[in-house]
């Protein structure tokens, strides 16, 4: 890859560039194509872009055929709870992608909403926004993963949803990872609840799959993610959930078990 442009592909299966030669950070190619009208660019510069897209959708498209691992793979409850922190959902680049999703789907934006409204009564009418907007960011293409390598890799599968809540900011963005690690990057942000526990079952779990492809660990079996769809809480006290995701929303099944290149996504 030229020095010009860098990708970061990342959980959600967007495509980020980064154009060294303006220092921005481009998210999509809709904002490439904008990006290279209002500036000049070198000439390798331009056409890097489409040389890398090509290569990821091929690596895609067989990925789950190569990949002869055991995969293990999850998101948080409020995965946008974090970025609302600093930022309006509404109306943003995570609102409209995440419209986009559901659009793809062939499903209503307002249904998603008032099925979160209705599977979460605790949550006032902002917080539902950003509950489907997280999901719609991380939840959904973590799904669409797992679902694509449970049916093409002939191994294992293991999905969990990450539930310990902080006072301060629920089950937010990479949570999981700060309770897995030895404390949290920023204590304050588990509002002085201890997730000792929590933390002790995330190692245990990772270790075990790590050594046996399965995250077993004692009093608590973890199934495989078949076409069941189990899948484990993460929280306090781990458990399965009874239902699973596309079983709580059956209108985000088309897109879940969709070729997202073709379907614009």
């Amino acid at each position: 890859m030229s020095s010009a442009t860098s990708l970061i592909a990342h959980a959600t299966s967007d495509i980020w560039v980064y154009c060294h030669s303006c220092n921005m950070l481009l998210s999509d190619k809709q904002a490439w194509e904008g990006h290279k009208k209002g500036f000049k660019h070198k000439r390798h510069c331009r056409e890097n872009w489409a040389r890398v897209v090509r290569t990821l959708q091929e690596l895609v498209e067989e990925a789950w055929e190569k990949l002869n691992i055991d995969y293990l793979i999850g998101s948080c409850r409020d995965e946008a709870n974090l970025f609302s922190l600093f930022m309006d959902l509404e109306g943003s680049q995570f609102d409209r992608r995440a419209q986009q999703v559901v659009a793809a789907a062939g499903a209503s934006w307002p249904d998603v909403l008032r099925r979160y409204a209705q599977l979460r009564p605790e949550l006032n009418k902002q917080e539902c926004f950003n509950a489907a907007v997280g999901d719609m960011w991380f939840r959904v293409p973590s799904l669409r993963i797992a679902d694509g390598h449970q049916r093409q890799s002939g191994r294992n599968t293991f999905v969990y949803l990450f539930e310990w809540s902080s006072p301060l900011i629920g089950a937010a963005h990479a949570l999981d990872l700060m309770v897995f690690g030895n404390g949290l990057a920023f204590s304050f942000l588990a509002g002085l609840k201890d997730y000792d526990k929590t933390a002790e079952f995330m190692r245990k779990a990772w270790v075990a799959f790590a050594e046996s492809g399965k995250p077993d660990v004692a009093g608590q079996s973890w199934p495989a993610y078949t076409d069941q769809q189990a899948t484990l809480s993460i929280n306090q006290t781990p458990s399965l959930h009874a239902e699973s995701y596309r079983q709580l929303f059956p209108m985000l099944e088309p897109v879940i078990g969709a070729n997202w290149r073709a379907a614009g996504l």
